[in-house]
């Protein structure tokens, strides 16, 4: 045998059931309105103190008793029971929602990030070069210094890293090194190459690797 369907409406509990005054349906919303520390006896000194001060001249009632027959009769504490489910639902997809949009806020910025990372490496590799230097004897008896170029692997590996870890998914996540920093680190390695390479003059044999 299914619930009889209840005299207020479901999906709107705080308005105004059917055989219910305005006053009463007042006064139900001030008792929800009060929160987890409501009591009937702590409306009734509301509306006694608006009365006394002339703030609300006329409140619905100033007796606990009306109050407590109010309550009873129009299913008040269902009520505000459904009214609080609905206010936790949503509040819940507030969240969700605000949640959702802060993803895929990071999703953007690690795509934006990314691409400028791209955008470095295409455009400006030779700051990623990193050399090496080894001296071999000739057959002659002299020597000669070889100089190898390359990219620098470790560089690459940190900015993979960086851009796996920017694409998960939790949006609390932020780079360790900034685009800018990293720009200034790769020149640091460059002019270091090039103040290398600089050395040999023309006893200079140059690989790439």
């Amino acid at each position: 045998m299914s619930a009889p369907t209840p005299d207020w409406d479901p999906d709107n509990p705080l308005a105004r059931m059917k055989g219910e005054t305005t006053r009463q349906n007042q006064a139900l919303n001030d008792y929800a309105g009060m929160g987890g520390g409501r009591s009937l006896a702590k409306l009734r000194e509301s509306y006694r103190n608006q009365k006394d001060t002339g703030t609300t001249p006329n409140p619905p009632t100033t007796t606990e008793r009306t109050l407590k027959t109010w309550s009873t009769g129009n299913h008040w504490q269902a009520r505000i029971a459904a009214w609080t489910a609905h206010e936790t639902e949503r509040e819940r997809q507030r969240w969700a929602e605000r949640t959702r949009q802060a993803r895929e806020r990071n999703w953007q910025a690690a795509d934006a990030a990314l691409a400028a990372i791209v955008e470095t490496l295409t455009e400006q590799a030779p700051r990623l070069l990193r050399s090496s230097r080894r001296e071999v004897r000739q057959p002659d008896g002299s020597v000669r210094e070889i100089v190898t170029i390359g990219l620098d692997a470790t560089a690459l590996a940190r900015l993979g890293d960086y851009q796996l870890k920017a694409q998960e998914a939790d949006p609390g996540y932020t780079v360790g090194l900034s685009l800018d920093e990293w720009r200034a680190q790769q020149d640091q390695r460059r002019q270091a190459a090039l103040e290398t390479l600089a050395e040999f003059g023309e006893n200079l044999e140059v690989t790439e690797t």
